[in-house]
């Protein structure tokens, strides 16, 4: 209702003042905001719809401005309509309501900068100016997990400009990040798993060992800080439960087309190995068990960390993605899991033996995915017949 009776007055001022930006920029942010509600509410397809019409709005309020703008005095030129719609594009006009989670819409990057390029003679270069100092004096107002994204559509928009040269230099420094630390999956064993059983699946760090050492390792990655009894200091970030988080992720990139068995976390104290390129390090991070829910399964989707870094502005999150891997699960059987080391004790059981029955217990215990127990011992005793087995 509130919603409602906010748009009602806004189209009265727009009837009343057809040719107010203002006007027209508050009514596309309301629209805007109402959309996001309603989807918090309520998903519907419609979404998508009403967001590119409260898009389109603030393009308006961008045309009813730089119709006006050169009647301006200068201290009343500003760049606040451009820099709207550019949080809007990110998925909210109030910056700090963007999230990680908050739809962006990259197609209006290039229709912000041209129409700041098509203000008349100086206009262009002094909004410009203005738009592009924005990006580093809000930074600190961010979402720390929406950092990067913001960044990189600003220059979208700014390009290599002289006054964002602040946010270029934290732009880079998380884009050295990325190409420093990648998140790696690998299939335990042959990549024809079948759909009959299980796979494992390795989750790994690889990075390099400068990034390791100034971020003093990764295992805080492998910690639920905000649980326990143990107590964590996260240098000045909030506590995060990582773990937790990217259990949450996997699971929900992974549950469409797999059964999650388990997932196994590294223990805190791991320690990196060194990768087979020079300089680089890997360090192992989970396994998990995987299970297709049928033979059209042909890839495992990207999973994603994420890892937080401090910069000028505080600190961001920099989500690192591992890439797709393809699989086959055609078959009904996959090729053998490897295991090796395999260790079993058997245990006989005769205490119903003037019965005519024995029990037989065989533990068996190595390193990989154990098989099948017809796979491990031989299960046809002379003169005996096998009446049941029970796989625990």
């Amino acid at each position: 209702k509130g919603y409602a009776t906010a748009q009602q007055v806004l189209e009265k001022a727009i009837q009343k003042y057809p040719k107010s930006w203002a006007v027209q920029l508050a009514k596309a942010a309301l629209d805007h905001d109402a959309n996001e509600f309603r989807q918090e509410l309520n998903r519907t397809t419609e979404f998508s719809e009403r967001r590119q019409h409260s898009l389109e709005g603030f393009q308006k309020a961008v045309e009813l401005y730089a119709a006006e703008v050169e009647s301006l005095e200068e201290d009343k030129q500003e760049s606040t309509v451009y820099e709207t719609w550019f949080y809007a594009s990110l998925g909210a006009p109030d910056l700090g309501k963007i999230s990680d989670t908050t739809v962006s819409d990259p197609t209006q990057y290039p229709l912000i900068r041209k129409a700041i390029e098509e203000l008349p003679g100086e206009l262009a270069k002094r909004h410009m100016d203005k738009f592009a100092n924005s990006l580093f004096v809000r930074l600190s107002a961010l979402n720390p997990g929406v950092k990067f994204r913001y960044l990189k559509a600003g220059f979208e928009i700014v390009g290599d400009h002289e006054q964002a040269r602040e946010a270029k230099k934290v732009y880079d420094y998380y884009k050295d990040l990325v190409t420093e630390i990648k998140l790696e999956t690998e299939i335990d064993g042959s990549d024809v798993v079948g759909h009959g059983e299980p796979f494992g699946l390795f989750v790994n760090l690889r990075h390099t060992k400068e990034i390791e050492r100034e971020s003093g390792g990764f295992s805080k990655y492998l910690q639920n800080q905000k649980q326990g009894n143990y107590f964590y200091y996260n240098y000045g970030r909030p506590l995060e439960n990582y773990r937790e988080k990217f259990e949450e992720s996997a699971r929900l990139a992974l549950e469409e087309h797999f059964e999650i068995r388990s997932i196994t976390f590294q223990s805190e104290d791991v320690n990196s190995r060194a990768a087979e390129t020079y300089g680089w390090r890997v360090t192992p991070y989970a396994y998990l068990l995987l299970k297709p829910k049928g033979p059209e399964v042909d890839k495992i989707p990207s999973l994603t960390l994420d890892m937080d870094f401090m910069d000028t502005s505080g600190y961001a999150v920099i989500p690192v993605e591992s890439a797709p891997l393809p699989i086959d699960a055609s078959p009904e059987q996959g090729d053998p899991r490897p295991y090796e080391k395999v260790t079993i004790t058997q245990t006989l059981d005769e205490r119903e033996a003037k019965e005519g029955k024995l029990k037989l217990e065989v533990r068996a215990t190595g390193i990989g995915l154990m098989p099948d127990l017809d796979q491990l011992v031989d299960l046809k005793p002379k003169e005996f017949n096998i009446t049941s087995i029970e796989n625990e």
